[in-house]
């Protein structure tokens, strides 16, 4: 297991989750 692709995933979701309780739209990318 790459750390630095889990920090990177990490990231990402953090700033897909922060950007659904904001919006309540979930991005493309958590839909797929």
């Amino acid at each position: 297991n790459d750390p630095a692709f889990n920090e990177e995933w990490k990231i990402e979701y953090l700033k897909e989750r922060e950007e659904f309780s904001k919006t309540g739209i979930p991005t493309k990318k958590s839909l797929q």
